[in-house]
């Protein structure tokens, strides 16, 4: 499911779920808007202004996020000692955020988000990519994603 790509980026991807870089021949450069979770505008608004020509979604293994309704007592305990919440607060935070954050297969996830992002910018191309933790390589990721990759 995955093609050795190369060890580019890998200091990078220590944290979070996945990255979005996005490439522009206007500038010879890539740039790194953020998480997944961040918000959708800041992409609309690179490809719309930034002439942005395509985007390499990256994500990693060995992700916090896989299995996180399973860590729901550590959270809410975590934030009960630590940050000083309420309970019954800390449980209703954990529960509004799990279905947004929540990942089942770090492969499944990137291959998901490049086929949501591919119909939301059909013109412009999404390459799916998994750093490795293991190996320190990128790896692109080969999957269904609804036709064939630009």
């Amino acid at each position: 499911r995955t093609r050795r790509l190369g060890s580019s980026w890998a200091c990078a991807w220590k944290t979070g779920s996945a990255s979005v870089y996005l490439t522009t021949s206007r500038t010879s450069c890539a740039r790194v808007v953020g998480t997944c979770a961040t918000n959708e505008f800041q992409v609309s608004y690179a490809i719309a202004i930034a002439e942005v020509e395509g985007i390499a979604l990256v994500g990693h293994d060995d992700c916090a996020m896989v299995g996180l309704a399973f860590k729901r007592e550590l959270f809410v305990k975590g934030l009960v000692e630590r940050g000083g919440w309420d309970r019954g607060a800390a449980e209703a935070h954990f529960v509004s955020f799990v279905p947004v954050f929540e990942i089942g297969d770090e492969v499944d996830f990137v291959l998901a988000e490049a086929r949501r992002l591919r119909a939301r910018y059909p013109r412009i191309p999404v390459a799916p990519m998994l750093y490795r933790m293991e190996d320190g390589l990128l790896y692109v990721v080969e999957g269904q994603l609804g036709g064939p990759l630009p």
